[in-house]
């Protein structure tokens, strides 16, 4: 595995040409040819050697192959050379260090579980941190891929730099809330379905880290805009200084805490870290105020509350689990559509997420197919 991590820094850099340059058919491409690269060569090696080690084989095949497809997909031929190494040393510190942070804010609950339970009690806390962060990560990740380059095209407009952050941020809100939500409210029935009935003990933590993972809905469109303006300092600090507050309290008035009692810390240390990040952000943009900052998301989050109402009263003992998971789906997301609607109309139809969706949808009615996809 680390093998693997060495190699795929060998990629060509220059398909990071196709995200500065809004290219996202292209970028789409070059990351479905990488990962099925992967999840082929995974198969293969699963069918031939009948062993878990088709896993570690299997992806390590998939960054040679991401390296390739890269120098294919794209002329720019990079050279080794130290001629800039201090003017890229100056920002890539910090990015190395925030990258770090990240990665151990992500981690640190997860090795204190490891110290404090047994291998059962790890193994479901992983698998409900793993199930927990895939409906809000698959939504907001492809949105992060053009948020980025669209702050960097307008980040010496303000205004336009911060309509672009507000709409932004009101688009994943109104889409990453009702998805953690709703994880949190069906996930009995969602671990059942995706692990198992053995490991049933891991609703209790799927239904708090899913709450977590929705609080990126709030930082997650800010990290790009302070990234754009050139704060990667200020932004690692914050998530270190998140590292230490959850650090220190999960090893003073929580050293006797269960793993149940460090995801509930996790999740508090989340909501100021949040609440911090969204502070930072109007610092560095002084235009900005808290009240806009609200305007755009506390229709999602009523929204989604009424969602997780109506889906406590749905009563459906005795269902088939697909049949029953399949109607807490439905139900939650059209008692969420309803509610969202209605409080946007009783708000007097602001413009924000839902009058850029309805635009959007209007747009694509009005169009011939054939001409949406020349515009595309």
């Amino acid at each position: 595995m680390a093998l693997g991590i060495l190699i795929s820094g060998f990629e060509n850099i220059g398909v990071v040409s196709f995200q500065k340059e809004m290219q996202f058919r292209r970028d789409f491409q070059f990351l479905f040819l990488r990962r099925f690269t992967g999840f082929a060569a995974t198969l293969a090696f699963a069918f031939a050697l009948q062993s878990y080690w088709a896993l570690p084989l299997g992806a390590l095949a998939g960054r040679i192959g991401g390296v390739t497809i890269s120098y294919g997909m794209h002329p720019f031929r990079p050279r080794f050379t130290l001629s800039r190494f201090r003017q890229f040393w100056s920002f890539s510190q910090w990015m190395l260090f925030l990258n770090s942070g990240e990665y151990f804010a992500m981690r640190l609950d997860k090795f204190l579980v490891g110290h404090r339970a047994d291998a059962a009690a790890v193994g479901a806390y992983s698998l409900a941190d793993d199930v927990s962060v895939m409906p809000t990560s698959e939504l907001l990740m492809p949105i992060g891929r053009v948020l980025f380059p669209a702050f960097v095209k307008v980040r010496d407009r303000r205004a336009e730099l911060q309509y672009a952050y507000l709409l932004a941020l009101a688009v994943q809100a109104m889409i990453a809330i009702p998805a953690a939500v709703g994880l949190a409210a069906i996930a009995h029935d969602a671990v059942a379905l995706l692990l198992g009935e053995h490991w049933m003990g891991a609703v209790a933590f799927v239904q708090v880290l899913a709450l977590i993972y929705g609080l990126n809905a709030f930082s997650h469109g800010a990290s790009y805009l302070l990234l754009t303006l050139g704060r990667v300092r200020i932004m690692a600090i914050a998530v270190w200084v998140q590292i230490l507050v959850f650090g220190l309290g999960a090893i003073t008035f929580l050293a006797d805490a269960d793993p149940l009692g460090l995801a509930r810390w996790r999740l508090a240390v989340s909501v100021i870290y949040t609440l911090a990040f969204v502070f930072l952000v109007q610092r560095e943009v002084p235009t900005l105020r808290a009240r806009e900052v609200l305007a755009v998301v506390w229709r999602p989050l009523l929204a989604a509350g009424a969602m997780a109402w109506a889906l406590s009263l749905l009563s459906l003992e005795g269902w088939p689990l697909p049949a029953s998971i399949a109607t807490r789906i439905a139900t939650g997301a059209t008692v969420y559509a309803l509610a969202l609607l209605a409080l946007w109309r009783l708000a007097g139809r602001p413009r924000g997420a839902e009058s850029y969706l309805l635009d959007k949808l209007a747009f694509l009615l009005r169009r011939p197919v054939a001409a949406v996809k020349t515009t595309d």
